[in-house]
């Protein structure tokens, strides 16, 4: 795993686009699913990187179509999230948004995990959010928990 991960995320925080010096959408992508799915077995050395990362791991994971990659690489953020929650701290909202997008087919399987780990970080248990004067997350918090049933 040594370099593995770092090679990854740099990766995903290169440029993207066509040109010479730019990483192709398509590799940025994939690099955002395995760093992510990455965080399911390792989440202590996702959660190293995660206040650097989250910003834009989160906007390419957001254009990527649901499944069962997406829902293991959010998985994974989720657990690294629960490791360093103050990284995320600047893009709460994004990770709100994106759970919150989660089609509710994905979360009535028999592997309840991913749910259980998206309810925990979305609905504040340890002080994710509500912790400052972050209305717009405490706010984006109620509604992921909304579409939880909560």
């Amino acid at each position: 795993m040594n370099g593995a991960l770092e090679r990854l995320l740099q990766i995903l925080m290169a440029n993207s686009g066509d040109g010479p010096n730019e990483m192709p959408v398509s590799l940025q992508e994939n690099a955002a699913l395995a760093a992510g799915r990455v965080g399911v077995w390792y989440p202590q050395k996702l959660a190293a990187h995660l206040g650097m990362v989250a910003p834009k791991l989160l906007d390419i994971l957001s254009g990527i179509i649901w499944g069962n990659e997406k829902a293991q690489a959010m998985q994974g953020l989720s657990l690294a999230i629960r490791v360093q929650p103050a990284a995320i701290e600047a893009s709460l909202l994004a990770y709100l948004r994106e759970v919150s997008q989660m089609p509710s087919y994905m979360m009535l399987t028999n592997d309840r995990q991913p749910y259980a780990t998206f309810q925990e970080v979305s609905c504040a248990k340890g002080g994710y959010v509500g912790s400052g004067s972050n209305i717009a997350a405490a706010a984006a918090a109620a509604a992921a928990a909304a579409r939880f049933g909560l």
